[in-house]
């Protein structure tokens, strides 16, 4: 389980119309939140049938509360400027009276989870209907695991491609609040990639969540990644719950609403007070 931040990419198409893309993204990572909270029992049930339109619910909620009160802002304004005018709109687009379309979306996000791992993980995927994805192999890897690999790196690159042309494309409305200091950013970016690294390191020492099992490269690196996301996404929560305390939006343009969350600009209605399309 080493790529779940490769998972975003799956709902990229889906990220038009009415469903929600922070709600996709937080669905289509749901599935693995056991791992990163020593949830044992949970893992399997996250990334079955009936997980899906439950647990994984519930999680996905989780997931997107956190996004949009702890973690949104304070990872605007700690983006570069070019970065953060871009990144600012998107991050006002979204209207808490499009709720009623959270939920469908957070369950579109898992399906695609729960489908791409399927064809990646021998236990709780398509091994058992599927076994030429365990008996056939190459340099001593079964086949699922070269597809987990594969697809994950894969899904990395889908979201750095994307991400690189939406920056391209999105407008970049001069900035009206004071920025964060530069050094300041820099001191606090330091300290979340420090956490980050650290945890990755004790995560991949002990074998977090699995200490049980026998060290192979694919457990010391799977337990290296969570490590690291616990750590970095740990020290990031610290950060965000005291940027709220103090109330600041540094760096973020005074222009809500100027394009909703996907970065597209809503279409012009006669109801001026319609939700965005987010």
């Amino acid at each position: 389980m080493p790529f779940t931040l490769s998972h975003p990419a799956a709902v990229l198409p889906l990220a038009r119309g009415r469903l929600v893309p922070s709600a996709l993204v937080a669905g289509s990572m749901a599935p693995d939140v056991p791992y990163f909270f020593s949830m044992g029992d949970l893992r399997a049930a996250t990334h079955d049938p009936v997980g899906i339109v439950t647990v994984d619910i519930v999680l996905g909620l989780a997931l997107f509360a956190a996004f949009h009160l702890v973690w949104k802002w304070p990872l605007v304004a700690l983006a570069p400027g070019w970065a953060r005018r871009r990144l600012a709109g998107p991050a006002a687009g979204f209207r808490w009276s499009r709720i009623g379309w959270v939920p469908p979306s957070i369950l579109a996000g898992a399906v695609t989870h729960v489908l791409w791992d399927a064809f990646t993980h021998r236990y709780h995927g398509f091994a058992d209907l599927l076994p030429w994805l365990v008996t056939i192999t190459f340099a001593g890897l079964e086949l699922f695991r070269w597809l987990q690999y594969g697809s994950g790196l894969l899904g990395i690159a889908v979201i750095a491609w994307w991400s690189w042309r939406w920056a391209r494309r999105a407008p970049a409305p001069p900035e009206t609040r004071r920025a964060l200091p530069v050094r300041g950013a820099a001191a606090v970016w330091g300290v979340l990639v420090g956490c980050a690294v650290t945890g990755g390191l004790l995560g991949a020492a002990t074998l977090i969540n699995q200490p049980d099992l026998p060290r192979t490269v694919h457990m010391t690196l799977a337990s290296g990644v969570i490590g690291a996301i616990c750590g970095g996404g740990g020290a990031l929560t610290v950060f965000g719950l005291a940027f709220a305390a103090f109330g600041v939006r540094g760096g973020v343009p005074d222009a809500p609403g100027a394009v909703d969350e996907g970065g597209r600009s809503p279409a012009p209605t006669a109801d001026a007070d319609r939700p965005a399309n987010v």
